[in-house]
């Protein structure tokens, strides 16, 4: 019943089994009055669209349902993070249950939230949150974390069918990507199998789903959300590959990964990664020249692989032996416009691993800030570990970046190796005091639950951080920047780094520059005269030009002795003194070359040929 498509007739029988469950889930045994003796339980839990409470008494060893409680998010509330969801949650079901809580000495909230266990350590709480934190102060309980698939009594209650338009609702993610995949999918049916087209053509995606419910392999698997019992992930994937399943993202639960745009930020690993080339000037003993810094945009999770030399198949080598097919390709891939990144093999490689390239502005640092923020740390480190020879900085790398992903990040708040592989990866302190992490779960199975679970609770803890932390360099970013507009048609100077100029007296602007087209609000694309190539510059190296005259640049070659030659035949040829005195004025008056500067247009191109002019009226060489 909680799928779009599904088509449901509401009969007598069916109101009639609506009723006896009603009755059944309010009267004893289930139901049960409370009792001055025992501890109190309150299971919360909240969904996209509501949230929901059951309270229980332990009553003679036995949990005793008590009461329910459940209710609908209003319109801004849906916009609330998951956490503050389930705050809420957890806040509206204490405030309900009042009248049997307030004044007991203690009792248990059990949540499937984990971020929650937190709840009573929060620093510096504001706003929404101290109110909350205020309102629960009141009351003396603990927090419990139970797993979502037996903390079903709270999560029915806050469940309701997801509406298809829902904006903030990972479904619809999940039902364009498979839409998407779908339509992929009959598109290759029809290029090659002329019986299978045949085939789609008749059946719709309804029908088909309507035969895949009837069908004994599937039912099962169809159903796991509504039985609570996951099937086995390996046939999910074969069945899925075998047999069309058009809706087989949103039934397998499986992460839809979206093609976000370049200035959003990454919310998956490894969906974005940023690379660069450090080089050193000194070469090792093993004859590494350069480091190839590879960066996560949101696990923050980086490495580094020393290289004799940065030419495009030496990089695209390594990228693809020693990070793509260990973590898989990105979707984006970030770097500078360095050669070896904007080579013929680089595209190559890229295009076939189906891999969006991205790339900064020209002497734009900032455009790739995580990376260049990564090679100045880098550097730091080297300088005090490295010999004073600086010949042996290759062999450092492996033991900095070790300690560089096991230290918590500012902006996650977590360690890159807890975010990148689930857990903390076991150092020699580890075993030297006998505090492995990888030893909480002995089953296999429970372990998996445990890191997909732990996984989750990380990704949304980082999502909340990530997002407040943009926030926070954008508003330092902002203090000191100027905004710099300019049209298509305007004329700008460009900003020439000092360190590239050969002489300290040389301007630190070059130009000018014809602005030719904005690609956003802050590059756009420039050209310095008719036939040089056009470039893409920030707004933060640009700055107006003012002049009365159209630049040399953008001027029409004129050969002066065409000119002077034909001065002298006009001459010869109209020339008495009150003729000239008349033309003469009438040149002077005249406006000649327009020097307005407006958007130049295309002259005829004068020939530098000289031509002779033809012997007449008395006039010989």
């Amino acid at each position: 019943l909680l799928k779009p498509s599904k088509t449901f007739t509401w009969t007598d029988e069916c109101e009639e089994a609506m009723k006896q469950l009603k009755e059944a889930l309010t009267t004893a045994p289930i139901l049960s009055c409370p009792r001055p003796q025992g501890t109190f339980i309150l299971d919360t839990d909240a969904s996209a669209h509501g949230i929901g409470a059951v309270l229980s008494q332990e009553q003679d060893g036995v949990e005793k349902v008590v009461l329910y409680f459940s209710r609908a998010l209003s319109k801004s509330e849906t916009r609330y993070c998951a956490t503050r969801k389930e705050l809420l949650a957890v806040v509206e079901a204490v405030n309900h249950c009042s009248h049997y809580l307030l004044g007991v000495s203690s009792f248990k909230i059990r949540t499937d939230h984990g971020a929650l266990r937190w709840l009573t350590n929060f620093k510096n709480p504001d706003g929404q949150i101290a109110r909350w934190l205020q309102t629960l102060s009141a009351y003396n309980f603990e927090i419990e974390h139970r797993r979502g698939r037996v903390h079903s009594n709270a999560d029915g209650m806050s469940r309701r069918p997801c509406a298809s338009e829902c904006p903030h609702c990972s479904r619809k993610e999940k039902q364009e990507t498979a839409a998407v995949a779908a339509s992929a999918t009959e598109t290759i049916a029809r290029e090659s199998d002329p019986e299978l087209t045949q085939w789609i053509d008749k059946w719709t995606t309804q029908d088909l789903r309507q035969q895949q419910e009837k069908d004994p392999d599937l039912k099962q698997l169809l159903s796991w959300k509504e039985s609570g019992e996951r099937p086995d992930w390996e046939h999910v994937d074969i069945l899925a590959s075998r047999r069309r399943w058009p809706v087989y993202a949103d039934d397998s639960g499986g992460l839809a990964r979206e093609q976000t745009s370049n200035d959003e930020i990454a919310s998956a690993p490894f969906e974005r990664i940023a690379i660069d080339i450090l080089t050193f000037p000194v070469a090792t003993d093993n004859g590494n020249t350069c480091v190839l810094v590879v960066c996560d945009y949101y696990t923050k999770w980086t490495n580094g692989y020393a290289l004799p030399d940065h030419r495009a198949s030496t990089v695209a080598d390594v990228l693809v032996t020693e990070v793509f097919l260990q973590f898989g390709t990105p979707t984006f891939l970030h770097s500078d416009q360095g050669a070896e990144f904007q080579s013929n093999l680089f595209r190559y490689m890229t295009e076939l691993l189906e891999i969006k390239q991205t790339r900064t502005c020209p002497f734009r640092p900032q455009s790739d800030g995580q990376v260049e923020r990564m090679n100045r740390s880098l550097i730091d480190m080297l300088a005090k570990f490295g010999s004073h020879q600086q010949e042996d900085w290759d062999t450092h790398l492996p033991y900095l970046f070790c300690a560089y992903r096991c230290t918590p990040h500012e902006s996650t708040g977590c360690s890159p190796n807890l975010l990148m592989f689930g857990r903390e990866i076991t150092l020699p302190i580890d075993l030297m005091y006998d505090a492995d992490p990888t030893s909480t779960t002995p089953c296999p199975v429970e372990y998996v639950e445990w890191i997909r679970q732990a996984a989750q609770e990380n990704f949304e803890r980082v999502r909340d951080c990530l997002e407040r932390s943009a926030q926070r360099q954008k508003r330092n970013y902002d203090k000191g920047a100027v905004q710099r507009h300019f049209a298509v048609g305007d004329w700008v100077l460009r900003f020439y780094p000092p360190n590239l100029n050969k002489s300290k007296l040389n301007p630190k602007y070059i130009g000018p520059y014809l602005v030719t087209a904005k690609l956003s609000e802050v590059t756009y694309r420039v050209q310095r005269s008719r036939h040089s190539n056009p470039l893409v510059l920030h707004a933060d190296h640009l700055k107006r030009f003012h002049s009365e005259s159209l630049p040399a640049s953008w001027l029409p070659k004129v050969d002066k002795i065409a000119d002077n030659t034909r001065d002298q035949a006009n001459q010869t040829c109209f020339g008495d003194g009150d003729t000239d005195t008349e033309t003469s004025e009438d040149e002077a008056t005249s406006p000649g070359l327009d020097t307005a500067l407006p958007l130049p247009v295309d002259l005829p191109r004068r020939s530098s040929r000289i031509r002779r002019p033809p012997a007449r009226f008395g006039w010989d060489e």
